[in-house]
């Protein structure tokens, strides 16, 4: 008989992101990113002086590089499940297309290497949702940069689960906003 001595959790923890990629001729573009690693923090994006921001966003070439950028907010997390590549080839094997859907994005079919080949001076807006689901919590932040503005804003909420809640029923809108306007 084995006996495991060693720290056992039935803990279900899970993070997505999604992305979204807006072009000036009003194009929308999904990528969908699934995975508890994917969370570089339990208490959902931080914009911070040394954190998560896309304001050097402007100096890139292509929506590779934008991609490539987003990679690095996520400490490399992308690249390393092998997703980088393929984050914009949405199909609705986990109800990818629904969950833009519910967002209220209007999802312009393409593939990654459509997105790849954008170039940055034509992207409007770039968007990230993350959702961090614990089995107590969960929370919501949305990361907006608005390219023609150069504004970033930062929502996040957190919402204690009680028994019955649904979680897509939650809002940022009720939790705490962020604003950073770039440096020319």
């Amino acid at each position: 008989m084995k006996i495991r001595a060693d720290f056992v959790t039935n803990s279900s923890t899970s993070c997505y992101v999604t992305i979204v990629i807006e072009t000036k001729d009003g194009k929308q573009y999904g990528g969908y990113f699934d995975g508890y690693e994917a969370n570089i923090s339990s208490d959902g994006i931080a914009m911070n002086e040394e954190g998560f921001t896309l304001e050097g966003v402007l100096s890139l070439g292509t929506g590779r590089e934008v991609l490539e950028l987003i990679n690095k907010l996520y400490d490399d997390r992308m690249a390393q499940w092998e997703e980088l590549d393929r984050l914009f080839e949405v199909t609705d094997r986990g109800g990818e297309a629904s969950s833009f859907r519910k967002m209220g994005v209007r999802l312009t079919p393409g593939t990654q290497k459509e997105v790849e080949a954008l170039p940055v001076s034509q992207i409007r807006k770039i968007k990230i949702f993350e959702r961090w689901e614990v089995d107590t919590y969960f929370i919501d932040s949305v990361a907006e940069a608005n390219l023609e503005t150069k504004r970033e804003t930062l929502a996040v909420a957190r919402k204690d689960e009680e028994e019955g809640d649904d979680p897509d029923d939650y809002s940022v809108a009720k939790g705490s906003t962020t604003e950073r306007i770039w440096k020319d």
